[in-house]
């Protein structure tokens, strides 16, 4: 599904059917202005993560942020989206 909705909208409620158990959600909607997040200085979700050597190229700003947990588990930064990558 690909919502339509009037560009100065900013937030909604997303409403389901009555019957569906399901509660309504508060949707905030906002366009970023850049294209690039940088990498946090550690994990708050994975305090046991220590910074690792970093192995996996990214196009045009060369290599991506990556630490290991304790377990051996490689987590990545996703410089685009904002996000850790396992």
């Amino acid at each position: 599904v690909n919502p339509v909705y009037p560009p100065e909208y900013k937030d909604f409620i997303l409403v389901f059917p009555a019957d569906s158990g399901v509660l309504p959600v508060y949707i905030v909607v906002s366009v970023a202005d850049h294209k690039y997040h940088p990498a946090p200085n550690g994990l708050t979700a994975f305090p046991d993560a220590t910074p690792a050597k970093q192995k996996t190229r990214v196009k045009g700003r060369g290599t991506r942020m990556r630490w290991r947990t304790a377990e051996g588990r490689i987590l990545e930064w996703d410089y685009q989206h904002g996000a850790v990558e396992m």
